[in-house]
C-alpha cells in the first residue's frame, strides 16, 4: 500500500465513486502522506511479528516475558510520538474569536445572562470562549426537551423568534421563550458594519425569579399555551398536567388578566410586587441554592433545565422538583422566608461505581487463585 498509493486510492474510487464522495477527487493529493503513514505501519508490525517471534521459541522461560516486553513498550511509545507530535496543531485562537468592545461590555456584567446571536453574528464557540453564556450552541447529545422548547434544530430556533418585536429605541421584547431563558441581548451584525451589535431585551426575566399564579396544562400543549398572546411568563407558570398532584389547588387565571410583558412582571433581582423575591443566588455546575422571601405562596423559577435527577431541598427538607414552562426547574414554596437546595444526584453514576468495587473485589479473589494454579497454566 506504502509503494503503491496511487493504486490503492483507484481502488478506493473504483469501488464508490466521486458521486458517494465528493472529495475523492483531492483525496489524491493525501498520496505522499498516505505512502509513509503504511511504510511506517508496516515497520511497526513486521517488528513485533519478529519479537513476538523470538518470545515464543525462546527456551529460557524466565527471560521470555522481558525483552518482549521493553521492545512492545518502546514501539507503542515511538508510534504514540509519531502520531501525537503533529496530530495537534496548536492554533492562536484569537485569529477567529477576536475582542470585540461589545465583547468586552458583556464581560462587565455582574448578574448571569444570557445572549441569543442571530445568523452569522459569530462563529460556534465565539463568546463561550469569552466566558458568555448563549442559548444557541448545539451539541449532538442536545436534550430532548429543550430542543422541543428552541422549536426544532439549532439553526432556526423557530420559537426563540415568537411574538419578538423591535421597539422604537432599538431594543427587542415580548418573546416568552427568549424571556425565560435569560436573554439579556440579542446579538447581530450588519452588512456595511462588520462589528458585533447588542440588541438589549427590556422583557428578559432573571435567572431565578418567583410567580404566584400557576395553571396545569397536558404535557404535550405546554409549548402551545405558551404562545397565547396573553402567556406572561415573569407572572405565572404552566405545569404539565402529570404534576398536578404536586401542587395545591389552584383557581384558574384567565389569561386576559395578565397581559404584560415580562419586563413589567419581573423586578430587579426576581418576583412580583407583593408576591416575593429571590434575595440571593449560588450556582454551581451540580448545586444550586437560593435565598427567596414569599410574601404569599407561589412558584420559585429557576432559569435552568429541568431533568427528574434533580433534587430539591426547602429549608432542609426534601421537597417535589416541578416543570415549568416545559423545560424548567421550579419548586412551590409557601409564604415566608426560605432557603432553597437543587442539588444533581445520579443514579448510574452510583451504579458505576458500584460495579467498579464489584470488579476490584472479584479481581482480588482471583490473585490468590492465580499464584496457586499459575505453574500448570504456563507455557511449556
Amino acid at each position: 500500500s506504502g509503494l503503491a498509493s496511487q493504486a490503492v486510492y483507484g481502488m478506493w474510487g473504483s469501488m464508490f465513486g466521486p458521486e458517494a464522495i465528493p472529495n475523492l477527487p483531492r483525496q489524491s493529493g493525501n498520496a505522499g502522506d498516505f505512502a509513509l503513514g503504511a511504510i511506517k505501519n508496516g515497520v511497526l508490525v513486521l517488528a513485533l511479528v519478529f519479537a513476538l517471534r523470538q518470545w515464543v521459541l525462546r527456551e529460557s522461560k524466565d527471560q521470555r516475558w522481558l525483552p518482549f516486553s521493553i521492545f512492545l513498550v518502546a514501539a507503542v511509545c515511538v508510534d504514540l510520538y509519531w502520531e501525537n507530535s503533529r496530530f495537534v496543531d496548536v492554533y492562536p485562537l484569537e485569529r477567529v474569536f477576536p475582542r470585540e468592545p461589545a465583547v468586552e461590555a458583556l464581560e462587565k456584567e455582574k448578574e448571569p445572562f444570557r445572549v441569543f446571536g442571530m445568523p452569522g453574528a459569530y462563529e460556534r464557540g465565539f463568546l463561550q470562549y469569552h466566558k458568555v453564556e448563549t442559548v444557541e450552541g448545539f451539541v449532538d447529545q442536545e436534550y430532548r426537551l429543550y430542543r422541543e422548547f428552541r422549536g426544532g434544530d439549532y439553526q432556526r430556533n423557530e420559537n426563540f423568534l415568537h411574538g419578538l418585536r423591535q421597539n422604537p429605541d432599538g431594543s427587542v421584547s415580548g418573546s416568552p421563550f427568549l424571556d425565560l431563558l435569560n436573554v439579556k441581548y440579542l446579538a447581530f451584525r450588519l452588512p456595511d458594519d462588520p462589528g458585533l451589535k447588542l440588541a438589549p431585551n427590556r422583557s428578559f426575566l432573571p435567572r431565578a425569579f418567583v410567580v404566584h399564579e400557576w395553571k396545569t396544562e397536558p404535557d404535550e400543549g405546554l409549548l402551545g399555551a405558551m404562545k397565547d398572546p396573553g402567556f406572561a411568563p415573569g407572572r405565572m407558570a404552566l405545569i404539565p398536567a402529570s404534576q398536578s398532584s404536586l401542587l395545591p389547588a389552584s383557581p384558574p387565571v384567565p389569561f386576559d388578566s395578565l397581559r404584560l410583558d415580562s419586563a413589567q412582571a419581573a423586578q430587579g433581582t426576581g418576583g412580583i410586587p407583593d408576591v416575593g423575591a429571590v434575595k440571593s443566588l449560588r450556582r454551581d455546575y451540580n448545586l444550586q441554592e437560593a435565598e427567596v422571601e414569599m410574601t404569599k405562596p407561589g412558584i420559585l423559577v429557576l432559569s435552568e433545565l429541568y431533568f427528574p435527577f434533580w433534587k430539591a431541598e426547602v429549608d432542609g427538607r426534601a421537597a417535589p422538583l416541578l416543570r415549568v414552562d416545559h423545560a424548567f426547574r421550579g419548586i412551590y414554596l409557601e409564604a415566608g422566608k426560605h432557603s432553597v437546595r437543587f442539588a444533581y444526584h445520579s443514579p448510574w453514576l452510583k451504579r458505576g461505581f458500584r460495579v467498579s468495587l464489584a470488579c476490584a473485589a472479584f479481581l482480588g479473589l482471583l490473585l490468590p487463585a492465580y499464584r496457586r494454579f499459575s505453574p500448570r497454566w504456563e507455557w511449556a
